[in-house]
C-alpha cells in the first residue's frame, strides 16, 4: 500500500530540519468571522505545505553573518501526487528568487533541496536560471 501525503509530511520535515532548516506548517485557507471571510496562509492557493528559512552564513563583505533563505517545501505522497498548476508557480516563483523550494515524495527528497540548494554556488549558474532570476 502506497503512503499517505500525511504519512510523508514528518519524513520531509525531518530531513530539512536536520539540514539545519526551520519549517512551520502553512494552512491555507478562508474562514468566516461574523460577517466577514478571512483568508489565511501564505502564498494563498498553491502555497507550500510548510515554510521556513535556512540560516545561511554568507562570504566576502557579509562574512560571519547569517541570513535567511526562504524554504517552501510541498509535500506529496511518493505515488500518485499531483501538482497544481498554482503550485508549479509558487514554487518556481521561490526558486526564481533565490529560495528552496520543491515537491518532495520522500525523506531524500527534503534532504536533497538543502543540498542542491548550496550546489548551485559551486557551478556556474544556467542559463534557466539566469533567465529565472531576471524575471523575478
Amino acid at each position: 500500500m502506497s503512503q499517505s501525503e500525511s504519512e510523508t509530511s514528518p519524513q520531509v520535515v525531518q530531513a530539512l530540519e536536520a539540514s539545519g532548516c526551520r519549517l512551520f506548517r502553512n494552512n491555507i485557507g478562508c474562514a468566516k468571522f461574523g460577517q466577514f471571510w478571512v483568508h489565511y496562509g501564505v502564498g494563498g492557493k498553491g502555497g507550500a505545505d510548510h515554510i521556513g528559512y535556512l540560516p545561511v552564513r554568507i562570504t566576502q563583505e557579509m562574512v560571519g553573518h547569517y541570513v535567511a533563505v526562504f524554504v517552501a517545501p510541498e509535500v506529496k505522497r511518493p505515488k500518485g501526487a499531483r501538482y497544481t498548476t498554482e503550485q508549479v508557480i509558487f514554487r518556481d516563483n521561490v526558486l526564481a528568487a533565490g529560495g528552496i523550494a520543491g515537491f518532495c515524495h520522500s525523506w531524500e527528497q527534503g534532504r536533497s533541496l538543502v543540498m542542491d540548494w548550496f550546489a548551485r554556488f559551486k557551478a556556474k549558474p544556467s542559463k534557466k536560471i539566469e533567465r529565472r532570476i531576471k524575471k523575478a
